[in-house]
């Protein structure tokens, strides 16, 4: 039989034994051999009818219940295997650790886990991870430090240094000293003394020279340069006229060009930007920093920050708009948009800027109080909007919510 033809089976019985047992009916021994029939404990790591539980769940054992088990989800970033009966079967996947049938927490910075960790385990001496490293290769040698991938490292000696993931030192130049655990070339420093060949970032020593001479201001040049030539302008600076000028207004200037570049259109920077990115949206406009900017949709504003946003509700603003008090009460409204707007009530009407409730008024075909909510104009009437309401002249009638006098008409004798 069917697992469906089953829970037929088994809810028309316990159907058939709940009306006997109300109408004080023995209950057969029969009916109980039947449901046992069809109804057998689910067994652990299974459900439904029988299938095997999936990956990433468990499936407990149950007590005697139609086949309808349902597999349970493992907790957040855990993992099981198929056919898992426990929820301690749930186990942190790689890059988390945790303990079994519990949620997973992401590996720190410098440590390394496996799958199925229960504690974090830390790289050895010296050596670096990301977050929610997996192994103990993904330990490399820090900042200083050089080693292979998952053994300890050594820390950089004197007059070298080491940048992460360094198998061995590196040498600083000729006539450059760095201190035990540097990480960077820029950490080699000139000799005292020394100039010849070998000058530092941002001088210049031409041959036969003994005092380094600095690069002017605005430019930088690489170690071991040994002429005026190899400064090269900074970013956010330019050449003009053989002269080091900082980067004009609305433009951007990378290392090393001749002339300032324009910002994309709709965008601005300060003064000495250096890169393309420093160019933002104009206010009025938005857009991503460095691309061409977009002008601001009507009922928005636009602050010049690169973003976009909505006007309040109840309020309307042109194109091209740059703050929140661009947002005017537009029509059916009153209030302050930079507080609170509110929609006139019922059956009325309001200019736009309106401030108060009190310029809600009735709208024509209604009447009443000026703020509050307008009635419908009664028969032999009419209401022309504004609050007020007249009769229809003598021997005239209306139907209810008439606008003007021509809508009272005459009565037939």
């Amino acid at each position: 039989m069917a697992a469906y033809d089953k829970q037929i089976a088994v809810i028309r019985i316990i159907m058939s034994r709940s009306i006997a047992y109300c109408a004080g009916v023995p209950i057969a021994d029969p009916n109980t051999a039947a449901i046992n029939a069809v109804i057998s404990p689910l067994a652990p790591g299974t459900y439904g009818g029988g299938q095997a539980c999936p990956a990433n769940s468990f499936c407990p054992a149950g007590s005697v219940t139609p086949a309808i088990w349902t597999p349970i989800a493992c907790p957040a970033y855990t993992t099981s295997n198929p056919s898992s009966k426990d929820i301690y079967d749930c186990k942190a996947m790689e890059g988390f650790y945790g303990k079994p049938g519990s949620k997973a927490m992401p590996c720190p910075a410098n440590f390394y886990c496996q799958a199925a960790t229960e504690q974090p385990v830390p790289c050895p001496f010296g050596t670096i991870s990301v977050p929610q490293s997996t192994d103990l290769s993904n330990c490399v040698s820090g900042p200083g430090f050089f080693g292979y991938p998952g053994k300890p490292a050594t820390i950089c000696p004197e007059d070298t240094f080491c940048p992460v993931s360094a198998y061995q030192p590196q040498q600083c130049p000729e006539g450059f000293m760095a201190s035990i655990g540097s990480a960077k070339l820029d950490d080699c420093v000139v000799r005292p003394g020394y100039a010849g060949p070998n000058c530092a970032a941002n001088y210049y020593c031409p041959p036969g020279s003994n005092t380094p001479i600095p690069c002017q201001r605005g430019t930088q040049s690489l170690p071991l340069s040994n002429a005026a030539a190899d400064c090269k302008t900074k970013a956010g600076y330019f050449l003009q006229g053989g002269s080091v000028v900082a980067c004009q207004p609305n433009s951007f200037c990378p290392q090393d060009v001749p002339d300032s570049i324009p910002c994309p259109q709709n965008t601005r920077s300060a003064a000495g930007a250096g890169a393309l990115t420093d160019c933002t949206a104009l206010p009025g406009f938005y857009g991503t920093p460095g691309a061409t900017a977009t002008q601001c949709p009507a009922n928005s504003y636009c602050s010049g920050d690169g973003s976009i946003r909505a006007c309040p509700l109840g309020t309307e603003a042109p194109p091209g708009a740059v703050a929140l008090s661009s947002c005017k009460v537009m029509a059916g409204f009153y209030g302050d948009a930079l507080q609170s707007v509110h929609p006139c009530p019922a059956n009325t009407n309001s200019i736009s800027r309106s401030s108060y409730a009190s310029a809600c008024l009735a709208i024509g075909g209604f009447y009443g109080q000026p703020g509050e909510e307008a009635a419908q104009c009664p028969e032999n009437s009419y209401c022309p909007g504004g609050g007020t309401r007249y009769d229809c002249p003598f021997n005239t009638a209306s139907q209810s919510r008439s606008i003007t006098s021509a809508q009272c008409s005459t009565l037939s004798s």
